[in-house]
């Protein structure tokens, strides 16, 4: 018992170390221009703005009820940026709660904890959880309404259906994405039901599930109806989100997660498909696990399906139940849980062939087809492979010496937290830049650089990002216009490509703003200015993109 105390005293400690990390990485790190998105339309609505109809947004509004408060609190401060940050890290926490509480529904206290620590230790989580941005919200409220659905499957009680349905609610308010996970849900009850041979009683728990489910949304959509942004954000974030035409393949994501992630990734996986193996049985499809196993599933294979651009955030939701997953594997594996361990070499060997595979596929990539990777993740790859011949010999070692050395395996992406991430005191000198040449009136006309989150924007558009181009185009141009001739705005921080050839617009901008060096921006000429030779400059620079000479600097 004392023994058993003190490991988990010890898993708490290490996981308190890893939240102190990540505290410190939300108060350093670089922020996403997603984060300056949201944070600029937070402002823009605590200064008189009506979300979606004054402005462009395509993301649900649940997270400006956070946020506006906080721009009245602290006003255009760089504290405001921050605070964000911190505010939604409540939410990280949240989700750590949730997914412990999910957790032990199938696992000892012990086991519970490391899933916690797979989970702050996998790439996406510690990548995109400590950002400001809609899906942080919407995670712990899914999982809340799991844990409230888990609790009612077990004992069929009326009270707990509503709560769930009433978080599932309030997740759409955060984000539409909800709605693929709420219909995993839907299709994983149905399968439940079935086995377990409850479906006359899940019928009656699904109309309480649809009462507080259909409350929550009612309420959103009377308050967008009184505020008079009810038909702009139905077309916004359904009918442009449904047609949104930027796109890319997901191979993307899946690539940067190998080359972030290979470890957890294998044994996410290979977790994923010993988890399937067991679904045999009408017994195991009717408990718990095999629920979470199929809203995992379906999950997954909705965000590919159906998410055209499938970024690293479409995958946090996921990654609570592959960590609890990850561990329940783990833990048949070295406790003898398991009706029978024939699988358990077949589940370390498919695990370490994965992450060898993985990390093999990356520095080939690295070495022969010039795919960018720092020289400490190549190390590291190396580093996984070496360490995959002692993993072979696992099953043939006792659990006192294996153990740990696969926990090692499993946790050792956690130890390159404490290397250096870019920092953000040059996203905010440059705001303060931006800040003071426009003016407390001026406006900005910003592409995807998020430097003028605390300035006015110049037109519907307050962004311009290759997304807002492509499904916006004709549209975006004629504001572009229309704002150069009737009120130009004091900044505009858009690449010489797009100015050309998107607009027509450069030898107009050229004529009436100058092209700072230093800041990389377009600053517009005062009445008796003199005009610098911008042709020259922008010859030079060989009309590059902007966001390529920003990357740089990230």
């Amino acid at each position: 018992m004392k023994k058993e105390i003190f490991r988990d005293l010890l898993i708490l400690l290490a996981l308190l170390l890893i939240l102190v990390w990540l505290s410190g990485l939300a108060w350093n790190r670089y922020f996403d221009p997603d984060e300056f998105e949201h944070l600029h339309a937070s402002r823009s609505i605590a200064r008189g703005l009506r979300v979606y109809t004054d402005f462009f947004e395509h993301h649900m509004p649940l997270q400006y009820i956070f946020l506006v408060p906080l721009h009245h609190m602290l006003n255009d401060t760089e504290i405001y940026l921050i605070s964000g940050r911190y505010f939604y890290f409540c939410f990280l926490i949240l989700t750590l709660v949730m997914t412990y509480l999910i957790a032990r529904r199938m696992l000892n206290q012990t086991s519970a904890l490391l899933a916690l620590m797979l989970l702050t230790c996998s790439f996406v989580f510690r990548e995109k959880a400590v950002e400001i941005r809609p899906d942080n919200i919407l995670v712990p409220l899914f999982l809340g309404g799991l844990v409230c659905l888990l609790i009612g499957l077990d004992r069929m009680k009326n009270g707990a259906f509503i709560g769930s349905g009433m978080l599932f609610g309030l997740s759409v308010w955060s984000s539409v994405k909800a709605g693929l996970l709420i219909a995993a849900v839907g299709v994983s009850c149905l399968i439940y039901g079935i086995a377990a041979r409850k479906i006359r009683r899940l019928f009656v728990c699904g109309i309480c599930e649809m009462a507080g489910f259909g409350a929550i949304l009612t309420i959103g959509i009377l308050m967008a109806w009184k505020m008079g942004i009810l038909k702009d954000l139905f077309h916004f974030n359904f009918i442009q989100n449904a047609d949104w035409k930027y796109s890319f393949p997901v191979q993307r994501s899946i690539s940067e997660i190998m080359a972030k992630d290979p470890a957890i990734l294998a044994l996410f996986t290979t977790a994923w498909v010993a988890t399937g193996l067991r679904m045999t049985s009408r017994y195991r499809l009717a408990s718990s696990e095999g629920f979470l196993f199929f809203v995992l599933t379906l999950s997954l294979a909705g965000i590919l399906i159906f998410i055209p651009n499938p970024y690293l955030q479409n995958f946090l939701p996921a990654q609570p139940l592959l960590a609890i997953f990850g561990v329940l594997c783990l833990r048949r594996s070295f406790t003898g849980e398991s009706p029978s361990r024939k699988w358990f070499r077949p589940f370390i060997a498919g695990w370490i062939t994965l992450a060898a595979g993985y990390s093999a596929i990356i520095l080939v990539r690295t070495h022969f087809f010039e795919f960018q990777l720092p020289a400490d993740q190549v190390s590291g790859h190396w580093l996984t492979i070496l360490m995959c011949p002692v993993i072979a010999l696992v099953p043939f070692a006792s659990s006192r010496f294996s153990a740990p050395v696969v926990l090692l395996l499993a946790f050792w992406p956690g130890f390159h937290l404490l290397k250096g991430n870019p920092g953000r005191e040059f996203q905010f000198e440059k705001i303060r830049q931006i800040r003071d040449l426009a003016g407390d009136d001026g406006t900005v006309l910003d592409g995807w650089t998020g430097y003028g989150t605390l300035s006015d924007h110049a037109i519907f558009y307050p962004f311009i990002h290759i997304g807002i181009r492509n499904q916006f185009g004709k549209q975006l141009a004629e504001a572009v216009r229309e704002v150069l001739e009737t009120n130009p705005p004091e900044i505009i921080i858009l690449d010489a490509g797009y100015l050309d050839k998107g607009l027509g617009l450069l030898p107009e901008i050229e004529s009436r703003y100058r092209w700072d060096t230093d800041l990389r921006i377009w600053i517009r000429l005062k009445p008796g200015e003199i005009h610098p030779d911008t042709e020259g400059i922008i010859h030079r620079t060989n009309r590059r993109s902007m966001q390529q000479i920003l990357r740089r600097e990230y």
